[in-house]
């Protein structure tokens, strides 16, 4: 119902995030929404704090924030889009992502995983 609304792309995101559906809202993003480092960042927080839903639940710690940063690594690395190339990282948002890559290898690139083998 909302996506009847042309401009309802951030409150879809919203919504999708805020029933923990971070995949979901990664795609919705990819089809809808320019990805921006500042889209990245929110959506790595969110699967930060599912992760911490699951691993309650689940003995896959850390498995949504690793699917999603390796996505906006790969997509930053490989983009030639003018949006991309627009939106320059400032100061802040180039620490609040060396933030989330500090994390990402203390969970995954200094321990022998089978998760840390990805390639």
């Amino acid at each position: 119902m909302l996506k009847r609304l042309t401009n309802a792309n951030e409150e879809i995101v919203e919504i999708l995030l805020g029933h923990n559906f971070v995949i979901e809202a990664l795609h919705f993003c990819m089809e809808h929404i320019p990805i921006t480092r500042t889209l990245a960042r929110k959506l790595l927080e969110a699967a930060l704090k599912s992760d911490e839903i699951l691993s309650s639940t689940t003995s896959n710690q850390k498995l949504l924030f690793f699917t999603v940063y390796t996505f906006f690594e790969e997509y930053f690395q490989h983009t030639t889009t003018i949006s991309a190339l627009a939106q320059l990282p400032t100061t802040n948002d180039k620490d609040d992502l060396e933030m989330f890559k500090t994390l990402f290898n203390l969970h995954f690139r200094n321990q022998d995983t089978d998760v840390a083998n990805i390639q």
